[in-house]
């Protein structure tokens, strides 16, 4: 049984009490109904099934002991029933009055409210299914308050790096002001700073400052204006000594502190186990933050780039049979409509205008299922769509049966950590948790006797899986042993990767992109995969090129997996040049010019983009030479130990 299955009726005809009762019972998440008088009471007890009746013993007209004889009567002993009176405080009375009721107490006015509510939670405890962390419960709460925020992040303590988007996205754009203190698995300390609602610092393990290459890159100032600067001998930080020498404007530093501010929290976003804690305190505001518009191009990229589809799929997997409705923040769309993730999906909201659940999206839709995942993930970090709180009560077998058949495949490549949607730095806490979230929407007694057979075989299959993996990981010495035995596979895995992306960078060398593509393709199935994979997949990929009747389709492609590379990785002499080589496949020659010559300017060594300049420069004799092109990435990098500007 879970909260929404008990439900209470309150007989009460002193408002405040009734009010008052009735506002408890809701808040612990109770379906409750107060009514004011007998033939209410009586009303509503014939049209519901009510676990728990409070009756006031001296009502209009009638009187509640008799009301609570009829209820009997009428259904039985299944449900609880206590009473209440401010008049009736005779012992004998009370006494009398619960045996003919066969009630479970009796109150005499005042009384104190959570005292009544903690004694009827109780009596259901062994029969309640343990409801949802609080911060995964609000992902089906169209209201609640900062505090109702600030709890959920405090009570549900430990959480996956990849929840940290949803936390971020519930402090920001409210009036809050304070600390959220990340402590990793690893021991890794971290500090975001909120001021009303607006990240404006953040404290990581990264002593890096990107400050130089952002410029060049934004295009604030050109690579010899910040190489003379740093040669410049100076104490004020980089982006002060170029505004001095009209080299750039001022405004272009709050933009980089900005962007450097991104990337430092991109980085807290990682696959491991992070405790979490929030201090309110007053903390000043800043002319550099991310507000609710930065935000939302920095979700969108961390749930293209940092999040697992086999994270997602476990995740979403105890909602899969909840409704998707809009939510309080749907208004966002026209603000977001144009990011990346949802260009793929455009009529993904007329799907939610019919109310299905997570499950019949994903069956009916025709787009690839990451894509979908990844779009609804970010809707919902949004606020823009939010669960129904309750599944819904018809199944869709044929679905069912698909996303089992889609489950146990899974299964099969994955370890008994991603089975569970776990990092391999998962706590007692977060173990249990996955498991029960799991076992709630696939334990086989979960399932109507009334399935088919077909889905009553699979879903054992699925859930034996899954109890296998709790098994091993609930126990600590058998996880550290299992957590070993992964290690030593992984130290054979790097070994094969490592071997297969050297035959791959030989390929690309001699311009066989067609086998160093397929080579790139084949390791992206695998589990253990470089940072650097999906920029020269993308090379590849571009330099193979694409049919000229879907080429359109394929410039999408290329944009899409662009966003892919995680936003701290962007930032690579490799990454720029492929970002050059995309700009050229879309024919914005100007823009892939200046990638490029960054790219050289980056990495001397770099080949391939001193011959992309040289195939420019061929067709533009205006351009400069690449002679002139000299690296100052070392120094870039230096400044930041120097002085972060």
């Amino acid at each position: 049984m879970q909260k929404q299955d008990l439900k209470i009726l309150i007989v009460e005809d002193d408002e405040s009490l009734g009010a008052a009762l009735e506002e408890v019972f809701t808040r612990m998440g109770y379906p409750c109904r107060w009514v004011s008088s007998a033939d209410e009471g009586m009303a509503a007890f014939k049209i519901m099934d009510y676990k728990v009746v409070i009756l006031d013993c001296m009502l209009p007209k009638t009187n509640g002991i008799q009301l609570g004889e009829t209820f009997r009567t009428m259904g039985g002993e299944d449900f609880k029933v206590f009473l209440i009176s401010g008049i009736f405080k005779d012992k004998s009375f009370s006494n009398d009055a619960i045996r003919k009721v066969k009630a479970e107490g009796f109150y005499v006015k005042p009384f104190d409210i959570q005292t009544l509510a903690n004694k009827v939670e109780s009596l259901f405890e062994d029969q309640m299914e343990p409801d949802r962390e609080p911060l995964f419960q609000l992902m089906a709460s169209e209201s609640h308050t900062i505090q109702d925020r600030l709890k959920a992040i405090e009570t549900t303590e430990t959480i996956h790096g990849f929840d940290l988007p949803w936390v971020y996205s519930l402090l920001v754009g409210t009036n809050v002001s304070g600390h959220l203190n990340l402590i990793s698995a690893d021991q890794e300390v971290s500090s975001i700073a909120f001021s009303q609602g607006e990240i404006v610092q953040v404290n990581v393990n990264d002593k890096t400052s990107y400050f130089g290459i952002l410029l060049v890159e934004h295009g604030f100032t050109s690579t010899e204006e910040v190489e003379e600067s740093l040669n410049y001998p100076s104490e004020k930080p980089l982006g002060e000594r170029l505004v001095e020498a009209s080299a750039m404007s001022p405004h272009a530093i709050r933009i980089i502190r900005r962007e450097q501010m991104a990337i430092r929290l991109s980085r807290t976003i990682q696959d491991t186990s992070v405790q979490t804690s929030f201090l309110e305190h007053e903390v000043k505001k800043s002319e550099v933050a991310i507000d609710t518009l930065a935000l939302s191009t920095l979700l969108n990229d961390w749930v293209s780039s940092k999040l697992s589809v086999k994270w997602l799929r476990a995740y979403y997997t105890p909602w899969m049979e909840h409704a998707i409705k809009f939510g309080p923040e749907k208004s966002r769309y026209e603000l977001v409509k144009m990011q990346s993730l949802l260009g793929p999906v455009p009529n993904l909201l007329k799907m939610v205008d019919n109310r299905k659940t997570l499950q019949e999206i994903l069956d009916t839709s025709s787009i690839y299922e990451q894509k979908v995942l990844r779009a609804l993930h970010f809707l919902f970090l949004m606020r823009i769509l939010v669960f129904d709180n309750r599944p819904l009560n018809s199944v869709d077998y044929s679905g069912k049966l698909k996303r089992l058949k889609i489950m146990l495949e899974d299964f099969e490549m994955q370890n008994y950590f991603e089975i569970l949607g776990l990092s391999q730095k998962a706590r007692d806490k977060e173990i249990n948790r996955a498991y029960l979230d799991l076992a709630k929407v696939l334990h086989p007694d979960k399932l109507d006797p009334g399935a088919p057979k077909e889905v009553h075989d699979l879903q054992q299959q699925v859930f034996a899986r899954i109890a296998d993996a709790y098994d091993v990981l609930r126990d600590r010495n058998r996880r550290a042993a299992y957590q070993q035995e992964l290690e030593m596979g992984l130290a054979d895995e790097v070994l094969r990767i490592e071997a297969a992306f050297e035959e791959a960078i030989n390929s690309m060398q001699r311009g066989r992109y067609q086998k160093a593509l397929e080579t790139f393709s084949e390791m992206k199935t695998r589990k253990n995969q470089r940072s650097d994979l999906i920029t020269y997949f993308i090379w590849a990929k571009i330099k193979v090129g694409a049919p000229q009747n879907r080429l359109e389709k394929f410039m999408q492609e290329i944009g899409y997996e662009l966003n892919q590379v995680p936003p701290e990785e962007r930032h690579s002499a490799i990454y720029i040049f492929v970002k050059g080589l995309y700009m050229k496949l879309i024919g914005r020659t100007d823009k892939a010019y200046a990638y490029f010559k960054h790219a050289n300017t980056m990495d001397p060594s770099f080949m391939p983009a001193k011959r992309e300049l040289v195939s420019l420069e061929g067709k533009d004799k205006k351009r400069g030479s690449t002679d002139e092109l000299t690296s100052v990435v070392s120094k870039f990098f230096a400044v930041g130990k120097k002085k972060s500007s």
